[in-house]
């Protein structure tokens, strides 16, 4: 049988964990999958270069590197699909990133890309820079042809079978996106507004006695308003700044 990326790799229980939690939170895990071998191959391409940590571990723990661990200690991302991804989703992930010839395609496709970026920094691609996936990372920063003809003999592969490579749908019962999350956001609990704000804003707003020469319309309501309690005057006035008023 032969060896899957972690064994090829030598990596420990822990370190094969943060390899595939890291993975899990920062590739594009839709579409055909491939993504997920870019994402494996950048990681290893840093472990294998000498301008970065020659331990797994400490390659997806430098910090400010990999967003999607920032707020996660090595012994978190040593626990197993830290992600909470579905069970079918987790096996797929495992059976690209698991996989050397497709792990290795993607690092030879991409010269052992040591740098990718997300969605948000697509308008900075440049022609060079391979993506696998539309919805996916893009990636730059090649090792050297040393390193490439290290990771090539480490891990084969072919970067022509990847590029046709369509893994298993992925679970349609939780969010896709580059930053995996299992869980809906919450949305926030509008506050009804009181009655008598919202009239006076809307007077303030309607331009209240616009050609009254007593001063600011809003001084106006405030000074007609004011016997019903400082308090209530303070709030609408903090209001009234919140859209920009009394500069």
């Amino acid at each position: 049988m032969a060896q899957t990326v972690s064994q090829r790799l030598g990596f420990t229980p822990a370190q094969r964990a943060a390899y595939l939690n890291t993975i899990a939170g920062e590739a594009f895990l839709g579409g055909g999958g491939r993504d997920i071998a870019g994402v494996a191959s950048n990681l290893i391409a840093r472990q294998l270069s000498p301008s970065f940590s020659n331990d797994i571990m400490g390659v997806v723990t430098t910090p400010g590197q990999y967003e999607a661990n920032f707020h996660y200690s090595p012994e978190q991302l040593a626990k197993e699909n830290l992600r909470g991804l579905s069970k079918r989703d987790y096996d797929r992930l495992v059976s690209i990133a698991e996989n050397p010839e497709l792990v290795g395609g993607a690092f030879q496709k991409t010269g052992g890309a040591t740098s990718f970026r997300g969605q948000a920094l697509l308008k900075n691609k440049l022609p060079g820079d391979v993506m696998f996936e539309e919805q996916g990372n893009f990636y730059f920063d090649p090792v050297s042809k040393e390193i490439q003809e290290k990771g090539a003999a480490l891990l084969g592969g072919d970067p022509t079978i990847l590029a046709t490579y369509q893994a298993g749908k992925q679970d349609p019962s939780v969010q896709i996106n580059n930053y995996y999350s299992a869980e809906k956001p919450k949305e926030e609990t509008k506050k009804e507004q009181n009655p008598f704000e919202r009239l006076m804003l809307g007077q303030l707003f309607a331009g209240a006695n616009p050609t009254s020469t007593s001063g600011h319309p809003f001084q106006q309501m405030l000074n007609s308003i004011q016997r019903q309690g400082n308090q209530f005057a303070d709030n609408l006035v903090k209001q009234y700044q919140s859209f920009g008023g009394l500069r």
